[in-house]
Parts: structure tokens; C-alpha cells; sequence
């Protein structure tokens, strides 16, 4: 139904982006939303309303929410969850630094004012992980590389580790493989690392520290294979 209203062009795109919103439960697996996730992109008003229904503020006690309350939280968390679209990137691919800059610092500032800048900075570096490589090949691409080194955001940056590390998706591996994706995956980040360590240092120190946790997830599965043969013996 959403389809052919989008294709008929005859509802405005406001409309259609509350229908996603009225349907959005059963839209995970059939449609993206994709009037919202690009209201997202392109609002941070907007971005720093559904932070707002979905966490306290900082300092705010605990309460009990009524049943809309909690059912605008949980649309809210996973809305802000399946956004694969960064602010900056327009539609046709190209990038704009200037928007990505003046939405961030506007969500900042509203997210600061209401309590919630920590998280909101957290959700913002888990949508960053989508932006592209650069022309040099090595990801992030050096509109974000740049904002990262001004910006100096530890909150921006451990978002941008979870959303890597959230991304990887489910993992299989046989009894008494150990570390070795783990240490592979390291390892491309570590060569990310080297490639960014003259030309933008806190990037790059980003890069090494998502090495250094992957690296401790392969020493955790080598001591996991190695009681899996114990156990096998």
C-alpha cells in the first residue's frame, strides 16, 4: 500500500511518513521506512524528538510509562536502530560536509538541552559507520575523518565502535576454529590505522582501538577452542 501511495505522487511526502510511522512494526522485514529515516537524516529536531522517547534524561527519575509511552519508545529505539542513512550524504551519493557538520552540532545542542547528549552522541556515531571510504580507499571517508579530528567526541567515537562491532551480524565458526576472523578483522584495522596515522591521528587511534578489542575477542575464542578440545578429547 505504501509503494503505490509513494508511486502514485499524489500524498505528500509528510503523509506518507506518518503512515510509516502508524505501520512501522510490520515494516522491518517488507518496506524500509524510508520517509523517516531520510526526515532523520536531514532533521536533527527531529532525531533528538525520538532520543527523546526512547531514554531518561540525564538526572531524571525512574517512572512508570503508560501504554502509549512505552509503545512510542520501542517504535522510537528501533527506528533510530535501523537507520542505515547518515546526515551529509545526498541522495544522489555525493557527499556535503557542511550539512553533516550543522546537523550534528544542532542535535548536539538540543540533545544537551534535554538532558540526553551522551546518547544522542552515541547514536549519531553508530549512524556514521555508514558513511563511505575515502579516495584513498581506507575507510571512513575523509569528510568524517576530518570531523572527527575537530570534534574530539570520545561519545561520537564509542558509537562509532558499537555500530562496527552491532554490524558484523551473527557469527558461525567450527569447534576449535579460535580467533582467527576475529584476528583477521584486527588486522584490517590496524593497516586502517597506519594509513591514517600521519594525516589524522585521532582517526586513526579510533582505528587501532576497534583493532585492540578485536584482537581481545580472538585471545577470548583461542581459550574457547582450546577447552572445546579438552572437552572433545
Amino acid at each position: 500500500m505504501l509503494n503505490l501511495l509513494e508511486a502514485s505522487g499524489k500524498i505528500e511526502e509528510t503523509q506518507l511518513g506518518h503512515f510509516e510511522w502508524y505501520f512501522l512494526p510490520l515494516l522491518r522485514h517488507q518496506r524500509p521506512p524510508k520517509i523517516l529515516h531520510k526526515r532523520l537524516s536531514e532533521d536533527p529536531e527531529f532525531f533528538v524528538e525520538l532520543i527523546g522517547l526512547s531514554y531518561r534524561a540525564k538526572g531524571e527519575e525512574p517512572s512508570i510509562p503508560t501504554e502509549e509511552q512505552r509503545i512510542r519508545s520501542h517504535l522510537s529505539i528501533d527506528l533510530l536502530h535501523d537507520w542505515r542513512n547518515p546526515p551529509g550524504i545526498n541522495e544522489n551519493g555525493s557527499l556535503n560536509p557542511e550539512k553533516l557538520r550543522s546537523w550534528i552540532s544542532r542535535a548536539h545542542e538540543l540533545a544537551c538541552a534535554s538532558g540526553r547528549g551522551e546518547i544522542a552522541d552515541h547514536h549519531i556515531g553508530q549512524v556514521l559507520v555508514y558513511y563511505p571510504s575515502g579516495a584513498d580507499g581506507a575507510w571512513p571517508h575523509e569528510t568524517l575523518r576530518g570531523l572527527l579530528e575537530d570534534l574530539e567526541s570520545d561519545d561520537i567515537e564509542d558509537g562509532i565502535s558499537t555500530g562496527i562491532y552491532n554490524g558484523r551480524g551473527v557469527v558461525t565458526r567450527s569447534i576449535g576454529e579460535g580467533g582467527a576472523q576475529e584476528r583477521a578483522i584486527a588486522e584490517r584495522y590496524r593497516d586502517l590505522a597506519r594509513i591514517l596515522s600521519s594525516s589524522w591521528p585521532r582517526t586513526a587511534r579510533l582505528m587501532k582501538k576497534i583493532a585492540d578489542s578485536y584482537e581481545a575477542d580472538a585471545h577470548h575464542e583461542d581459550n574457547r577452542a582450546e577447552l572445546d578440545e579438552d572437552l572433545y578429547k
